[in-house]
Parts: C-alpha cells; sequence; structure tokens
C-alpha cells in the first residue's frame, strides 16, 4: 500500500518503494511534538506545514499537493512578525497570500 503512495517519486523515494515488499514491516505514526527549550518561537523562526489550514496555526508558508504540482501559500502577517521577507518573485508564485 505504501509503495503504491510513493509512485512518481524518484531517487531515493524510488528506492524505498522499489524495496517494499508484502513482508515489509512499516510503523506508521504522526509526528506530534518536539521539545524544545522557550522561548523556541521566538527570533528568526520560519514554520512551513504541508497540511490544508496550517496557515492558520501559525505557519508563513504551507505547501500542498495541488494537480500533480506543488503549490505553495504565504502569510505575510506570521513572516512579517518574525522579521523575515519573502521577495516579490516568490510572492508571485504563491497560490495565495494572506496579508
Amino acid at each position: 500500500e505504501l509503495a503504491k503512495k510513493l509512485v512518481g517519486y524518484g531517487g531515493i523515494i524510488q528506492r524505498l518503494a522499489d524495496a517494499l515488499d508484502k513482508a515489509s514491516l512499516i510503523n506508521f505514526r504522526p509526528l506530534e511534538a518536539f521539545v524544545l527549550p522557550s522561548p523556541w518561537y521566538k527570533g528568526r523562526v520560519l514554520l512551513i506545514g504541508d497540511a490544508p489550514g496550517h496557515l492558520t496555526r501559525g505557519a508563513a508558508i504551507n505547501l500542498e499537493a495541488d494537480g500533480g504540482r506543488i503549490a505553495f501559500d504565504v502569510d505575510l502577517r506570521a513572516a512579517r512578525l518574525l522579521g523575515l521577507a519573502i521577495s516579490s518573485k516568490a510572492l508571485r508564485l504563491a497560490r495565495t497570500v494572506r496579508e
């Protein structure tokens, strides 16, 4: 089942998919938490997510698969709060830009 989800990727991902068979043991579990010293969220921290709605949780950039391509959305407010500048070229390529 995992090998089917990896179809179309190249490089190391393709080699991983090729090595999988029915006997492969795969441990599926979410990446839930990192214990970082406070204040991890201050300074120059750029949060990038890959889930719908990630911008509403403080990320400055969100990546999503969209019609076989990777699209990205930008939250300029989140970026500005951290003192991060995103180039006008990148902003023109973004699917959406939140002010």
